[in-house]
């Protein structure tokens, strides 16, 4: 590995030691970033190689770098090029550590991100799922972008929740909900065992988070809610006709019971002109908004999808 990217891989380790270090003194020393150094380590993740191509891979909402560490290590062994997946801020750790960030943080994380791969790589691809893709669209249509950047992979991106979320009020009154039930001490947040009995099982999505305790935080708070309301209005504010003219890879599954995939559908074929392909899970799949996850009893397309991602970024 030449020495541009071993100093890379320092500049990675090192990040990873300040959020640490930033999460522990935020928690007074309870919270660090989960496992750090351990089997199931949610630090961010970069494979080296011996090329000026970076992918850089941003997870979704009560996910660490290890959910999309399956497509991360696909595109580095097809493509042989470096394979970045950062911590977006207040994830990766207790949930609790979302109260000391805010949606900016989040935006923050593109442009940190890309200003990190880019010490040593001039062709940057950006890969977002779910919270990862709404925070990635944010950042392509709300101001100058990286001449680096060369193209996007949009995957199940949360541009807008599920129907069900918000069914009679909009945006403004879900935050005046969220924010006097987080100012309540005994309303800190809510557990996902208790959604899905509430739910009655019926929000499939949620089996996926539930079965793998070490990727997924199993509690979220208000104000990490509060933060997706916000990225939802980032992405409604934006009125302008104008379109992203970088290549776009698009993926989603109509079975998907987290985001509006229809809006997201919309939201894309309008703002982005250059929409390259188009992968699509057919609703008789029953395949749930966790289309990343390589595993048979969540999406037996995991590997397709990983292979038309690899051949979209290779094309362009």
């Amino acid at each position: 590995m030449c020495s541009c990217m071993t100093e890379l891989q320092t500049a990675v380790d090192n990040n990873n030691a300040s959020i640490h270090k930033r999460y522990l003194a935020l928690s007074a020393g309870e919270h660090g970033i989960r496992n750090m150094g351990g089997e199931k380590d949610n630090s961010a993740i970069f494979l080296a190689a011996d090329s000026d191509k970076a992918v850089i891979l941003f997870h979704g909402f009560m996910a660490s770098p290890p959910e999309m560490e399956g497509l991360g290590r696909y595109l580095h062994e097809q493509l042989g090029c470096n394979v970045y997946i950062p911590i977006i801020p207040g994830f990766a750790s207790d949930h609790s550590m979302s109260r000391h960030y805010n949606f900016e943080d989040w935006r923050n994380c593109i442009t940190d991100s890309i200003d990190l791969m880019s010490l040593a790589c001039h062709d940057i691809s950006l890969v977002g799922y779910s919270i990862g893709g709404g925070i990635v669209v944010d950042y392509l249509m709300g101001g100058e972008v990286s001449s680096k950047v060369t193209s996007v992979s949009l995957l199940s991106p949360f541009l807008k929740g599920a129907n069900w979320q918000l069914p009679f009020f909009g945006t403004v009154a879900a935050k005046i909900v969220l924010s006097l039930l987080a100012g309540r001490s005994r309303l800190r947040g809510i557990t996902l065992h208790k959604i899905n009995k509430i739910s009655g099982g019926l929000y499939t999505d949620l089996p996926t988070l539930l079965e793998d305790a070490d990727t997924y935080s199993q509690s979220f708070t208000f104000e990490s809610a509060i933060k997706l309301m916000d990225l939802f209005a980032a992405i409604k504010r934006i009125e302008t006709d104008d379109a992203n003219a970088l290549p776009v890879f698009f993926a989603y599954t109509e079975c998907d019971k987290t985001i509006n995939w229809r809006y997201a559908q919309r939201y894309i074929a309008k703002h982005f002109n250059h929409v390259q392909d188009t992968f699509v899970i057919p609703k008789e799949l029953a395949v749930p908004h966790e289309i990343i996850v390589n595993k048979l009893s969540v999406n037996p397309d995991a590997r397709a999808l990983y292979k038309k991602v690899a051949d979209f970024i290779r094309k362009v």
